[in-house]
């Protein structure tokens, strides 16, 4: 599933629900655990210009 799709706006900032995407495109919630998150970041940062994402955990 394209991560385009798992964008969402609220009060002007873009984010994702991880286990919005997660449960969309493997079936699962994301495991709750630092590297996990981070590799996620990681991968998100691939498909940016200047890498500038960062996480914040709810």
């Amino acid at each position: 599933m394209n991560i385009k799709q798992n964008i969402r706006q609220q009060e002007g900032q873009y984010y994702i629900d991880f286990n919005e995407w997660s449960a969309k495109t493997i079936n699962v919630m994301v495991y709750p655990e630092k590297r996990v998150y981070q590799k996620l970041q990681d991968h998100i940062n691939k498909y940016l210009d200047g890498p500038n994402s960062y996480l914040e955990f709810y």
